[in-house]
This record gives structure tokens, sequence and C-alpha cells, in this order.
């Protein structure tokens, strides 16, 4: 048990994308089709080197959200839940199987906010909220992809006094 508990991070980064999309859809009923989902894992791993016998959990519960632009419909039904983020385990896997920030297509976005928290402004929640709006160049999509990084790792480590989500939004005005 305590060689599962201090299992590198780097072993669970190289999951093979069909063992990472049978972990979310089993214990995440919020997962839809059409969502972007794409392996970024380099090579894949023998199911018997990766057994968790242990999570290890996040201090807070997060949902991923994701939306797709469409001007036919209703904000609220634009909005997809896609899965909780409960544990570090699944914040790689997550992180490893969805499209990064950058390939996503114009018009379509993720947000990450507390479990019971929706992304829209009339959540209770949100009424004296406001939103980050980072403005990178097209040219640096890598960039993109750090910040969008850096911003789920200070979720997973703990995020400053006061602050209980963070919507990430993505346009491309060229």
């Amino acid at each position: 048990m305590a060689s599962a508990q201090v299992q590198s991070l780097d072993i669970i980064k190289q999951q093979d994308q069909q063992h990472q999309l049978d972990n979310i859809n089993k214990h995440h009923h919020h997962h839809h089709e059409g969502v972007p989902l794409e392996c970024n894992s380099p090579k894949p791993i023998d199911e018997e080197i990766y057994q968790v016998e242990y999570k290890h959990p996040l201090e807070h519960v997060w949902t991923l959200w994701y939306l797709e632009y469409n001007r036919s419909k209703h904000w609220k039904d634009m909005l997809n839940e896609i899965t909780e983020i409960d544990s570090v385990e699944t914040f790689w896997s997550l992180y490893h199987t969805i499209k990064s920030p950058a390939e996503l297509k114009s018009g379509c976005d993720y947000a990450v906010f507390k479990k019971g928290i929706k992304p829209m402004w009339e959540d209770e929640a949100n009424i004296k909220g406001g939103r980050w709006l980072v403005t990178v160049n097209k040219s640096a999509k890598a960039e993109l992809d750090k910040i969008w990084l850096d911003i789920l790792l200070l979720m997973r480590f703990g995020l400053p006094t006061g602050v209980t989500k963070w919507p990430f939004w993505r346009s491309d005005r060229s």
C-alpha cells in the first residue's frame, strides 16, 4: 500500500488513452459525447504496472465544464458538465485525455468551478464574482496551454483566499 501512496506522477502521466477513458467513464457519470477528448500521453503503459490502490484526494472537488458556442441555443443549453476532479489521479488522467485549450475550435471553452457552482452569473456563488481575461497571440499557443496548466495546478494545490472558481474562456479574434 505504501508504494501506491508514493507512486510518481510521472507514471500517472504515462497512462494510455483507453485506460484513461475507462477510468473517467467508470467513476464519473457526467461524461458527454461530443466533448473534445484526445490523448496527449507519449506512450502507453501496461495496466499491471499502473494499479492505484489509493487515490490522493484534492482539498476541494472541482467540476470541469465544456461550452460550445451556438447562437441558436440558450447559454444554459450550451454548457456541458463533463466530470468531477476529486483526486490527483483524476486530475492527471483528465488533463492528458482532453484537448488542450489551444486545440479547441473557436467558440469552445472550458470552465473549472468548485463542485456545486455553475459557470453562470445567475449562480448564487457568482453574484459578486468577476473573471480574468488573458489574451494570448495566436502564435503563442504553447503559452496558452502553459497558463492553463498553471491555473489547474494552482487549483490542485490550493487557491488564494477567497477564490472559488477559475473559468477559462477561449476565443479567436483574428
